[in-house]
This record gives C-alpha cells, sequence and structure tokens, in this order.
C-alpha cells in the first residue's frame, strides 16, 4: 500500500470519527429536549387544579404518616393543607407559602437553565464557556481536517465532509455571534 493510500485511509477514519461524534451530539440533544418536555408536561399535569381523579398519597406522605382519607381531596388547596400539616404545625396561610415555595423549587428542579449554546460547544469539541479565541482555534483545526479538496470530485467521502463542514460552519457561527460583540455590525450597513 503506498503512502497516498494510507493518508487517505487515516484521513476517511478520522472523518468517520467526527461524523459519529457529531450524530451522537445530535442523538443526545434531541434525547435531552425530549426529557426536557416530558418533565415540563409531567410537571405541568400534577400541578393542574382542574384534575379531578383521586389523589393518591405520596412516598413523602407515607413516610410523614398521613392517613389515605386526608389526601383522596382533588382541590389543591387541601393539597396545601396536607403539605402543610406534614411539615409541622402552622397556620393555613405559612402552610400555603411553603406549598408554593416547595412548587417553585420543583419547578425549578424540573426546568434547570439550559445553555442554548451548550450544542454548539460540544460540536466544535470545546469546554462550555470558552472564550471566542478558543471557538476559532478549534473550528479552524475542524474545518482544516474537513476540507473538500482533500478528496476526490464527487465521491461519497466529500459529501460526508460537505456536511460536517456545514455544520461546524453553523456551530461557529453561533457562537460567533453570541461571544463576540462586534461580529454583525457591519452586516447591517446598507450602502
Amino acid at each position: 500500500m503506498g503512502f497516498g493510500k494510507r493518508i487517505r485511509n487515516i484521513a476517511v477514519t478520522q472523518l468517520g470519527a467526527i461524523k459519529e461524534r457529531l450524530d451522537r451530539l445530535d442523538e443526545e440533544a434531541e434525547d435531552e429536549a425530549i426529557q426536557r418536555r416530558g418533565e415540563r408536561d409531567a410537571l405541568r399535569e400534577l400541578n393542574d387544579p382542574y384534575d379531578m381523579r383521586k389523589h393518591l398519597r405520596s412516598p413523602e406522605d407515607i413516610a410523614a404518616g398521613v392517613s389515605k382519607s386526608t389526601t383522596s381531596s382533588p382541590s389543591p388547596q387541601t393539597a396545601t393543607s396536607v403539605s402543610a400539616k406534614a411539615s409541622g404545625p402552622s397556620n393555613t396561610s405559612t402552610g400555603e407559602a411553603v406549598s408554593k415555595a416547595s412548587l417553585v423549587n420543583q419547578q425549578k428542579a424540573a426546568n434547570p437553565q439550559v445553555n442554548p449554546l451548550a450544542h454548539h460547544y460540544k460540536v466544535l469539541g470545546i469546554e462550555e464557556g470558552a472564550d471566542l479565541s478558543a471557538v476559532v482555534t478549534a473550528y479552524q483545526k475542524l474545518i482544516a481536517r474537513c476540507a473538500p479538496d482533500r478528496f476526490p470530485e464527487n465521491s461519497e467521502e466529500q459529501k460526508v465532509v460537505s456536511e460536517i463542514q456545514k455544520r461546524v460552519d453553523a456551530s461557529y457561527q453561533a457562537l460567533r455571534d453570541a461571544l463576540d460583540p462586534t461580529a454583525g455590525r457591519f452586516d447591517k450597513l446598507e450602502f
């Protein structure tokens, strides 16, 4: 096997690894979005005040020793009073405040702040929060490795490389727009 074929095989192998990593990142991002949507919908369903189904005891109620007869009421006011009874002796307004505070904490836990640029950092293979110079360096390395002119014209590898290059370009543009305040300054000028 000649030296040129060896280099081409190495490049094709690297190209396959890059494509697999990008595909895996896309699948993970899609799975995370589906999971967040499911958690949000489940929390919305749990907190629906118009839900008329019989409410069952939660594990916290069982551990606190709350009887089933106090938790079977479908109204949200009763649920707040039950949580107030479980948390200790207090008046109703304090129990409602505690319940509302715990509800807000549950919503925050179910909807953590997701960095919209996290996927773009992963595509470029750098850590989240990296500065613009690290983004530019990672972009240049990936583009150099995925240059379409390294492969024969109209080959399968060249098509894969152009697809990878589009994805890397899109991630770079998103990060550049977010990190460089002067990036789009001249795009809006008219002559």
